[in-house]
């Protein structure tokens, strides 16, 4: 199997690289300055073919990352960037992550089946 990673430098891309890797999947992990350069990101996906792309590039997830229009591009711009790029591909599954903040704070564990109630510009974006 053949995976593509964005956010390879974040807990969660990291992680996936190494657990598929472990499993023996051919991992390739995407930069983030491509996700930006349609033409580029297409092509390469293209030369890639991969079984499964994982978008878990993020901004604003961290305290000080408060700039909304940076915010906007990653969460928002770069996902379509990756999706249109992906349209002529044959792949199994584009996984694009989400985060807890799409649910707000809640008094008792969330589940994938609450609703949406973020409290916070950048869990709008990943809602």
């Amino acid at each position: 199997m053949k995976a593509l990673v964005t956010g390879p430098h974040g807990f969660l891309g990291s992680s996936l690289i190494k657990r598929l890797t472990k499993m023996g999947w051919e991992v390739h992990q995407l930069a983030r300055e491509v996700l930006y350069q349609p033409k580029k990101l297409k092509d390469l996906m293209s030369r890639l073919k991969p079984n499964y792309i994982f978008h878990n590039a993020a901004y604003g997830n961290k305290y000080y990352q408060t700039d909304e229009q940076e915010i906007i591009k990653t969460n928002i711009i770069a996902s379509l960037k990756m999706l249109y790029a992906s349209l002529d591909l044959d792949y199994n599954a584009f996984i694009n992550t989400g985060s807890s903040s799409e649910y707000g704070t809640k008094n008792a564990p969330m589940n994938e089946n609450d609703s949406l109630d973020t409290d916070t510009f950048y869990g709008a974006t990943k809602a």
